[in-house]
């Protein structure tokens, strides 16, 4: 356009649209719910879809999509829309669409299974076939062998089958939703029947044997044994074992399982069996005889079972055989050794059992002693003759005796002990015939050797005077006597009890006895001590010393003494005792002893000694401080400056002033009194101590000048070095100490 202020121009666009048209294509598969649809939209100009289905039970998947999935679930009448979106409005538009669909519902058709028949069949097949709801256009129904052998009604009624075998029943239904067909076999079976086969191995326990069975128509077996005793191994299996265990009457049963009822079927079937029982011999030992013997072999071997003949046997015996049961009393009148036997007979076979015993002859035992001499002690063995006997007992009668092996036909015998002495001997297993001598004895006496027991002797002082017979204890056999004194009144005797022996001196006397006997010689002595005054003869090497000591003691004594030493504080030495005759005895230490000593002498009193000694020490003096300041006037003390040690050994002392070289004070106390200084000049003190060890002294100078102090021992000299001050008001002077 043109306007006063120019040219202008505008354009738009636009479009004339076909008329919208659906046109679905619904495609069913089957008429029986549920049912799946499919559909296919052939449209024009529409935007998009709207799907819809009313009536019974439907689900739309996708129901804006040109093909969406469609299922109706139930039987019933469906209403199926669609409305298209976009919807061009022209007169010529068709955007709406719908169909009527129906779907049906089929039956449903189980089955109980038909069960089998025995020798025939009657039976409804609907009442093994269940057909519920739905609609059935038509029923075919076949029962080939059956009689009907078809039918087209709903129920059919009931269908015989009169021959064995196996049949097949079908049923064909036809249905708006197509056809349908149920099939069912069952069989009609032949009658039951079963014929066991039963071999008896053997009609004696324990027997086992296993039956065989013919058999129609039975889904398995029971057996069964009834009576006595018995085990069935496999009872359900067509071939069982068996085992009969004892004699009895049994029953024997078989039940067929899965039996057909028919009254044709024979499902049961029993025997009955007879076992006889084993024969069984058993023996009771016999005991053996003794001279002659009379037995009942039926007392000793029984026997049970089915028996039908015996047949008994006695070689040596009176009488010989028998053939009865019971054969009574058998007789055997002379020693031996002797078998009786039975053997009998019955329907399980035959057995025999036998059995020995010994007539012996009478027991005798006749033994030697063999004993070697009379005299104790004595061992011997003894020898047996003896005749059946199986062993031996020897034993101690009387008296004191040892058996070794006194089973033993040897045993060894073992006398220590004099006097009488019965052994016996009792045969074991001893033949109990009246002339029979099973038992033996025999004493015998025998003696004892001297024998000395010798109790000690006392002790006597200077002289003695003893019978001896009082310490000598004497056993045995004795023949005669030998007393021997030497030294003593008498020296010997020859009777037994020598009376009072003398002994006159001092010293060592043997006494001895010798006996004489049936049974040896024997000598025993013993030693009598007369014991001499005890006196004491000891010097000692010294009874002072210092320091330590070492003191030998010289012993002079008479001999055969003994002596006992104590010593407090010191040591034996040297290889010597307490019980020493010449001790060494050493002390290390200063101080007072005492040794004491103990003289003894058999039979004697003991004699008492001692001996005192010291040990001294070297007196030690110490100078112990330096001199104080001094002005005018001092009282001078020696204990404060001098120290003696050891003050106990101190023997003697000096204590010296000097004032310029003149002595001034002197003392001997062991311990001095002060003593006033006064006067101005040279001071010495000396302080000296002595003793038997050793002596010491000391000199204290100090003057204005100098102090000095000389120590001196008899093994060293001291000297010390100080400053003594000395004040006087203002005045001050320096001394040195040394």
């Amino acid at each position: 356009m043109n306007t006063p202020c120019g040219l202008k121009t505008l354009a738009d666009t636009f479009s004339v649209l076909r008329p919208t048209i659906v046109r679905p294509n619904l495609i069913l598969p089957t008429t029986c719910a549920p049912v799946a649809l499919t559909t296919t939209v052939h449209s024009q100009n529409a935007t998009g879809f709207n799907w819809s289905a009313v009536g019974g039970s439907s689900v739309i998947t996708l129901p804006t999509d040109s093909q969406p999935s469609i299922s109706l679930n139930t039987p019933g009448t469906y209403t199926i829309q669609l409305q298209a979106q976009g919807c061009c409005s022209a007169p010529t538009s068709d955007c709406t669409w719908d169909t009527t669909v129906t779907v049906f519902s089929g039956p449903t058709i189980t089955k109980t299974p038909i069960p089998d028949f025995c020798g025939s069949g009657n039976f409804n097949p609907l009442n093994y076939f269940n057909i519920a709801g739905g609609t059935i256009n038509s029923y075919s129904w076949t029962f080939p062998g059956g009689s009907p052998s078809t039918s087209t009604s709903s129920n059919p009624g009931n269908v015989s089958y009169n021959s064995t075998g196996t049949y097949i029943v079908s049923l064909l239904i036809n249905t708006p939703c197509g056809p349908q067909t149920i099939v069912d076999t069952f069989s009609v079976l032949r009658p039951t029947t079963i014929l066991p086969n039963i071999a008896l191995l053997s009609t004696c326990p324990p027997t086992t044997f296993i039956p065989d069975v013919n058999s129609h128509n039975s889904t398995g077996f029971n057996w069964t044994v009834v009576g006595g005793s018995s085990t069935v191994t496999l009872p359900t299996d067509s071939q069982p074992s068996i085992s009969i265990n004892a004699a009895g009457n049994y029953t024997i049963s078989v039940a067929a399982q899965g039996c057909c009822t028919d009254p044709a079927s024979d499902c049961t079937w029993d025997t009955t069996v007879t076992v006889f029982q084993t024969i069984n011999l058993n023996k009771t030992p016999v005991n053996d005889f003794c001279g002659s013997a009379t037995i009942n072999p039926g007392n000793i071997i029984s026997a049970s079972g089915n028996i039908t003949t015996y047949s008994w046997a006695f070689p040596g015996g009176s009488p010989s055989s028998s053939s009865s049961a019971s054969p009574g009393q058998i007789s055997y009148p002379n020693p031996g050794t002797f078998i009786f036997s039975l053997t009998v007979t019955g329907p399980c076979g035959t057995k025999s059992l036998s059995d020995t015993f010994i007539v012996a002859p009478p027991t005798r035992v006749s033994p030697v002693s063999n004993l070697p001499g009379i005299c104790t002690p004595v061992n011997f063995n003894p020898t047996v003759h003896s005749l059946n006997a199986n062993g031996f007992q020897w034993s101690v009668i009387s008296g004191l005796a040892t058996i070794t092996l006194p089973t033993d036909s040897q045993p060894a015998i073992n006398v220590i002990t004099a006097g009488a002495v019965t052994i016996g001997l009792n045969a074991t297993g001893c033949c109990t015939d009246p002339q029979s001598d099973c038992s033996w004895d025999t004493t015998f006496t025998l003696f004892e050797g001297p024998s000395i027991s010798i109790s000690p002797f006392p002790q006597f002082c200077d002289t003695a005077r003893f019978n001896p017979v009082t310490f000598f204890s004497l056993g045995g056999a004795i023949s005669t006597y030998s007393w021997s004194f030497p030294g003593g009144t008498p020296a010997t005797s020859t009777v037994a009890n020598p009376g009072q022996i003398y002994f006159a001196n001092p010293g060592q006397y043997p006494i001895s006895l010798t006996l004489t006997g049936s049974c040896g010689t024997l000598t025993k002595s013993d030693t009598l001590f007369v014991g001499a005054p005890t006196s004491l003869n000891i010097s000692p090497s010294t009874l002072f010393g210092c320091d330590s000591l070492t003191i030998y003691f010289a012993n002079s004594s008479p001999a055969n003494q003994t002596y006992i030493w104590n010593s407090t504080g010191g040591a034996f030495v040297n290889g010597t005792s307490t019980t020493s005759n010449e001790p060494y005895i050493f002390f290390n230490a200063p101080g007072a002893y005492a040794v004491n000593v103990e003289a003894f002498s058999a039979g004697c009193p003991s004699l008492p000694g001692n001996f005192v000694l010291n040990i001294g020490e070297a007196p030690n003096l110490n100078f112990t401080q330096s001199s104080p300041d001094i002005c005018d006037t001092v009282f001078y003390a020696f204990s404060d400056y001098f120290n003696l040690t050891p003050a106990i050994s101190d023997s003697g002392y000096a204590w010296t002033l000097l004032l310029n070289g003149a002595q001034i004070f002197t003392n001997n106390s062991s311990n001095p009194p002060p003593y006033q200084v006064s006067v101005y000049g040279t001071y010495v003190a000396i302080a000296s101590a002595w003793n038997a060890c050793d002596n010491t002294s000391h000199r204290h100078f100090y003057t204005f000048a100098t102090s000095y102090i000389n120590l001196t021992t008899g093994y060293f000299d001291l000297h010390w070095y100080s400053s003594v001050k000395f004040k006087c008001n203002t005045k001050r002077r320096n001394l040195d100490m040394e």
